[in-house]
């Protein structure tokens, strides 16, 4: 979901991605300006026509949609760094910005730039290509797919295990599945006795008291 800007008064505008990954070693940042840019105090780098996003599906409410992010003209020597980093489960944000197009200044209109899709990496694709048989030299393209928070939401891990180890560790310090593990291993004759292993001897409790 994005907001709606006015550009009515502009008879040409110029636009740009940014694209800011949040890994646990560090932000990456890279833009498609013909030029470096900040936004939000961040300094993006100009990428240029090497970063490509998919279409983004603009509604009036957040939606599940999915991004794929596309780096191409990775040089060999980079890749070693791509493939060690932990990038799956990084936090995605996308913002679009709007420019003059004889200045390439950022328009001075409410809500520029504006995010449209914040998600997390849950996959990539690596695939590499020659560039020049002579010297052997290759490059690849790596391609991200992006979930949207909602997608991430919708995806909850239901369920858990009714024992002590879990029990413990979702609240830690409750008792009330301490004796789960005697119960299941007892063999219950409903209407009959009960097993000695599932029944635990109370202390006695002396109960007094004075005739009304």
């Amino acid at each position: 979901m994005s907001t709606a800007l006015d550009l009515s008064s502009y008879n040409a505008i110029r636009q740009a991605t940014f694209v800011k990954i949040v890994t646990d070693e560090g932000t990456i940042l890279m833009s498609s300006h013909n030029q470096a840019a900040t936004i939000a105090g961040d300094s993006y780098p100009a990428v240029g026509d090497l970063l490509g996003v998919s279409d983004l599906t603009n509604e009036l409410k957040a939606s599940q949609s999915d991004v794929t992010i596309t780096i191409s003209g990775i040089p060999s020597a980079y890749m070693s760094e791509v493939l060690t980093t932990p990038i799956k489960g990084s936090y995605v944000e996308i913002r679009r910005a709007f420019f003059n197009v004889k200045t390439s200044a950022f328009l001075n209109i409410a809500g520029n730039p504006v995010l449209e899709f914040s998600g997390v990496i849950n996959n990539f694709n690596i695939d590499e290509g020659w560039t020049d048989d002579r010297t052997q030299t290759v490059t690849s393209t790596i391609a991200f797919s992006c979930s949207s928070i909602m997608s991430v939401l919708i995806n909850k891990i239901s369920g858990r295990r009714t024992n002590h180890a879990d029990q413990d560790y979702w609240f830690n310090g409750d008792l009330s599945m301490d004796r789960v593990g005697v119960i299941s291993d007892a063999i219950f004759d409903f209407g009959g006795t009960t097993p000695a292993s599932a029944v635990s001897t109370p202390s006695s409790i002396s109960l007094t008291g004075t005739a009304g």
